[in-house]
């Protein structure tokens, strides 16, 4: 629905209403989630009727509180146009 809006059709209809029953079966018989991201997790929460303590969000990219911008020092670089690395 988020990309293409709600279907018109009936078959679309079914087609969603189908989907949407496996979901809430596939929620059911888990006994963890894992999520990518907290809006997955409160799906998990709201429509899959799974708790907090049944779900876990884990992310692949790094710690937004822990990173931090590094200038590059010049000396490094020299006059190159590319930076190469050879052994």
């Amino acid at each position: 629905m988020s990309r293409f809006g709600r279907s018109r059709s009936v078959k679309g209809r079914v087609l969603l209403g189908g989907l949407r029953w496996l979901e809430r079966r596939t929620y059911a018989a888990a006994v963890r989630v894992i999520s990518t991201h907290d809006f997955y997790r409160e799906i998990a929460i709201g429509c899959g009727g799974r708790t907090m303590e049944d779900t876990t969000v884990v992310r692949s990219g790094p710690d937004t509180r822990r990173m931090r911008t590094v200038v590059p020092r010049r000396t490094i670089r020299g006059r190159a146009k590319y930076l190469s690395w050879s052994t």
